[in-house]
């Protein structure tokens, strides 16, 4: 299994928050449970649209899911993303 990444953690804490399982949030989505467990796992990361979608069922504001994402992006680069010259 890939290490936990800043949305990975954000998406199952949130999901366990709301007492929910890999599969009730996945049959919400539309998508299998395995496509699911695969956004949990690191293996893969969530479309924008899916994201919105995420942050409704888990009844999260999207920013936190979009800012660990952003957060997954500059390590993985090894320089922050900016906006103008502040780093987001």
């Amino acid at each position: 299994m890939k290490e936990a990444t800043h949305f990975s953690l954000a998406l199952t804490q949130n999901r366990l928050n709301k007492h929910l399982t890999q599969k009730e949030v996945a049959a919400r989505l539309g998508i299998e449970r395995s496509t699911y467990a695969y956004y949990e796992n690191s293996k893969t990361k969530p479309s924008c649209e899916m994201i919105l979608f995420l942050s409704e069922i888990l009844e999260t504001d999207y920013h936190i899911f979009i800012e660990a994402v952003i957060k997954d992006i500059n390590e993985e680069r090894g320089n922050p993303i900016t906006v103008g010259s502040k780093p987001l």
